[in-house]
C-alpha cells in the first residue's frame, strides 16, 4: 500500500506561518511611515498648485497685492502675493506651521 507523503506537517505549516508573521510585523512600521510621508507630500503639492493659481490670478487681474485663504481636506492654506518696485514679486503660502515663499 502506498502512502501519500507530499504535504506539509502541522509543525512545518506553523513554522511557516510564524515566519510570515515576523516579516509582516517588521514591514508594517515602514509602511505606516511611507503613508505619513505621502500625506505630507500631498499637502506640499496642493500648496504649490494653489500658490501657482493665486499668482496667475493676481497677474491676470493686475493686482499689486492679494491675499486669500482656502481650506482643502481640513487644511487651511493662506496665500499672499506682493508686487514690489522694480519688478520684484513675492508669493507665499502658509499651512500647518509651514511656509514657502517664492521671489
Amino acid at each position: 500500500m502506498s502512502r501519500n507523503e507530499k504535504g506539509f506537517t502541522f509543525l512545518e505549516g506553523l513554522a511557516a506561518f510564524a515566519i510570515l508573521l515576523v516579516v509582516a510585523a517588521s514591514l508594517l512600521p515602514l509602511m505606516f511611515r511611507m503613508l505619513a510621508g505621502l500625506q505630507e507630500e500631498k499637502k506640499e503639492m496642493t500648496a504649490a498648485r494653489l500658490l501657482y493659481e493665486h499668482v496667475e490670478k493676481a497677474k491676470v487681474h493686475g493686482l499689486g497685492e492679494s491675499e486669500e485663504r482656502t481650506i482643502i481636506r481640513n487644511v487651511q492654506y493662506e496665500l499672499t502675493y506682493e508686487a514690489g518696485e522694480g519688478g520684484k514679486e513675492r508669493a507665499c503660502v502658509r499651512y500647518e506651521n509651514k511656509q514657502s515663499c517664492l521671489e
